[in-house]
């Protein structure tokens, strides 16, 4: 099968293979065929029909289209190529219709690329419509690369919607220079993706429908292998997270650069969930609430924190219920934390359930709570939510500041092992208050 092609020069463009006539004028902006209409009189028509026809018959050579068009589902095939380069590209999904998609991706469907345009669900405008999103890719599609596109207003779900699943999930997934600029819940949203690249992705004003929603969330089905790098959120609406994985492991993540704005100070900064293997480098999170929703909250091993810029915010390192395993293999390096609110630290190391925390080092860096108010130590050994056992933690070089204790020491029995090398104690009421009394802990001055 050859490729469709739907593209564009600032406007849509039709093209494919060469057994249809031209259905359209190249210079009017207008369809030819019957009862296919765009504007008309300031109103918006269905042109569902119209466009769909053309993604099955794969049209000749096309013609400029531009200006907006409402459609409900368009269903999108394997080796299909879609450009909508020009920002006057815009599809506004039906809003009477409900669990649709503007381009659906059947089940198995792969070697899709789509670039341009703007996709809106509408979710505004829905007069009893629901799950509406602006792609949707179901179980089983691989190699998909989506280019420049720019993703608003879904409703329920994620704008980007990628469904994996348990031995069917989405492999070879890129998402390039997406772009949404507001929506209802989450831009985009991930189960079950094997090789997921999201390169460069703009968020900004999600939320509005469903404000406890992330930006970016991985849902209910382990993922493998993922690189988000350079991302950037503008958080308004939101009060959670940045990005986060729910209920859900991710396994070997990468995320560099990304810039994490919360301009409401709500919480929707944060980088919080279950990880392994992962690696997250040099991202900058200004604004916040002072909590884990304005920092890390890293439930998993060996994952490495580098670089971090936390402005209103904390860490939180712990086990977690979800994959009810031990964690270990931790590595923070170089942190620049304040943190801000009430009791909170700027660093804690926890554990749930009677899991265990261990080797865990902190490398360098500051931690400050002088902005925080109440039991703010700069480092809490041993709670997070409730005490936990944490065991076998070096700290090295690190420059602690608090208005109350440096460090504070409230661990559940079985903790053991804190090791405080060259740590600068700041500015403090007391250098250790150790509330349990049931941990070893050494200073090396």
């Amino acid at each position: 099968m050859k490729p469709m092609i739907i593209t564009a020069l600032a406007c849509i463009l039709f093209t494919a293979c060469s057994s249809k006539q031209d259905f359209y004028e190249d210079n009017q902006n207008l369809f030819k065929t019957p009862g296919a209409k765009r504007r008309i009189g300031g109103g918006l028509v269905d042109n569902t029909e119209e466009l769909q026809a053309y993604i099955d018959n794969h049209i000749t050579k096309g013609t400029k289209l531009k200006g907006t068009y409402l459609t409900s589902q368009l269903t999108i095939h394997s080796y299909d190529t879609i450009l909508l380069p020009s920002n006057t590209a815009t599809f506004l999904l039906n809003p009477a219709v409900t669990n649709q998609a503007i381009f659906y991706l059947p089940s198995g469907t792969h070697d899709v690329y789509i670039e341009g345009g703007i996709l809106d669900a509408n979710w505004q405008n829905t007069a009893g419509g629901s799950q509406l999103e602006c792609i949707k890719m179901e179980q089983g599609c691989y190699n998909i690369t989506i280019n420049g596109t720019t993703v608003n207003n879904a409703k329920d779900y994620g704008a980007i919607q990628i469904k994996g699943v348990d031995g069917a999930k989405c492999r070879n997934i890129r998402l390039i220079d997406i772009q949404s600029e507001q929506t209802g819940r989450t831009a985009i949203e991930c189960r079950g993706v094997e090789n997921l690249v999201i390169d460069k992705p703009v968020i900004r004003h999600w939320g509005q429908q469903y404000p406890n929603s992330p930006a970016i969330q991985f849902q209910s089905v382990a993922s493998h292998n993922v690189q988000i790098l350079k991302p950037t959120t503008e958080g308004y609406e939101s009060n959670q997270f940045a990005i986060e994985s729910a209920a859900a492991n991710v396994d070997s993540i990468y995320i560099e650069k990304g810039k994490f704005n919360d301009n409401t100070n709500a919480g929707n900064n944060g980088i919080s969930g279950y990880y392994t293997n992962g690696q997250f480098m040099s991202c900058d999170m200004k604004g916040g609430v002072g909590s884990q929703r304005s920092g890390y909250e890293l439930f998993g091993s060996n994952n490495t924190i580098d670089h971090p810029k936390v402005s209103a915010g904390i860490i939180a390192i712990s086990t977690g219920s979800v994959t009810g395993k031990n964690a270990s293999n931790i590595h923070i390096i170089s942190p620049d934390v304040t943190s801000t609110g009430s009791n909170n630290s700027a660093l804690d190391l926890g554990s749930f359930n009677g899991l265990i925390l261990s080797d865990v080092t902190i490398e360098g860096g500051k931690l400050d709570t002088r902005s925080a108010t109440g039991n703010s130590s700069a480092f809490t050994f041993g709670y997070y939510g409730g005490l936990g056992i944490v065991q076998n933690v070096v700290m090295n070089d690190t420059h602690l500041y608090s208005s109350t204790s440096a460090v504070r020491i409230q661990a559940a029995d079985g903790s053991k092992n804190l090791t405080l090398n060259q740590v600068g104690f700041m500015e403090q009421t007391q250098e250790v208050s150790d509330i349990t009394h049931n941990v070893n802990y050494t200073i090396n001055r």
